[in-house]
């Protein structure tokens, strides 16, 4: 056995090297990534975002930020407010290019103003911004 060996105690390799403590730590201080903003599905048939005021349009801006600075946990407690789209009426077009399983979103940014999304792990997909309610 060489010198340098010989102190080196034989640990199973079943054995955890860290105790559940310290091993608990170290997944508390991980950090969550935050969301990422995508435009891959935007519908630009159904987008209203040039006729948008001053006020829904840093509405909206706002919104991007706060979903920026979040992570999927996060965003109730940064303001984030979202309601669930029904795939019914003129909603439907909203799903026309959009996958059966997309759970879309909405978010008020106006009197009649909304940004519609889903999300998908940590990106949140922009579908359409609209200045007007659809009617139905």
């Amino acid at each position: 056995m060489k010198n340098n060996q010989k102190n080196i105690p034989n640990v199973p390799h079943s054995k955890h090297l860290l105790n559940d403590h310290v091993a608990l730590i170290r997944a508390k201080d991980e950090v969550e990534p935050k969301l990422k903003i995508s435009f891959d599905y935007y519908n630009s048939n159904l987008c209203e975002i040039e006729d948008l005021q001053i006020s829904p349009a840093r509405k909206c801006l706002m919104k991007f930020k706060q979903i920026g600075q979040s992570t999927p946990k996060t965003l109730f407690e940064n303001n984030v407010r979202s309601e669930p789209v029904r795939r019914t009426g003129r909603y439907l077009e909203l799903f026309s290019k959009l996958s059966d399983d997309v759970d879309l979103f909405e978010i008020d940014i106006g009197s009649a103003s909304r940004l519609f999304y889903f999300t998908v792990g940590y990106l949140v997909h922009v579908v359409s911004i609209k200045n007007s309610h659809f009617k139905y």
